[in-house]
């Protein structure tokens, strides 16, 4: 059975949620990325990293990027990222876009609904929430548009334990095949490459390549 070490970037704490629920059903060990370091991440087979969505990339994104350049070449690598805008479907696929090019294009991801404190937020951060729920106002916007209104106005707790299961159950498949060593054997045939034009309500606000209304994990 590989090592599996399970290693979280959260700045409001449902990533770290979420991490501490895969590390539990994958038997893996977990670190706090803030205090990781690559030859911290050696002894382990099987890396998992999680993090919040923020304008669209995931957080610790950088640092998994730098490590697939040579520290985890010959490690197997899953990603999740945290939000409460992923259940929409194009802004998965923007959220693919931004984070799964080039050295992370062979990665396994996975997308998890997160929350959203309204009293924590303060700031940059603060504005942009504000700006977002004035461009949404207050007529019928669309079904998911009406959804982030009231997240917005009330603050949401959308964290499902039950959501990690189909991510588990591949990680597990692979820690238990001794075959499986490499990150091809694991990854989709490819990744969709060519930027895709969406007609969200946000994109329309803010313009393009402008995804500060992707922030909340």
């Amino acid at each position: 059975m590989k090592k599996a070490a399970v290693i979280y970037f959260s700045k409001h704490g449902s990533a770290k949620t979420y991490a501490e629920w895969v590390a539990e059903d994958i038997g893996a060990d977990l670190f706090n990325g803030a205090d990781i370091r690559m030859e911290d991440l050696k002894p382990y087979d099987v890396l998992v990293f999680g993090g919040g969505i923020y304008s669209g990339g995931i957080q610790g994104r950088e640092f998994i990027q730098k490590g697939m350049k040579k520290a985890f070449a010959h490690k197997l690598v899953f990603v999740f990222g945290v939000g409460i805008t992923v259940e929409d479907e194009k802004n998965r696929e923007q959220a693919d876009q931004i984070n799964f090019q080039k050295r992370m294009r062979t990665i396994p991801s996975w997308y998890f609904p997160g929350a959203y404190n309204p009293s924590e937020i303060k700031g940059f951060d603060k504005k942009i929430m504000g700006v977002t729920r004035k461009m949404i106002g207050e007529g019928d916007a669309g079904e998911f548009a009406d959804r982030l209104r009231d997240y917005i106005d009330h603050g949401c707790d959308l964290k499902d334990r039950s959501a990690i299961a189909p991510m588990t159950e591949e990680i597990l498949r692979v820690m238990e095949d001794d075959t499986i060593t490499v990150q091809a054997h694991i990854a989709p045939d490819e990744r969709v490459q060519e930027d895709r034009k969406t007609d969200s309500l946000f994109r329309r606000f803010f313009g393009k390549g402008n995804k500060d209304w992707q922030k909340w994990e």
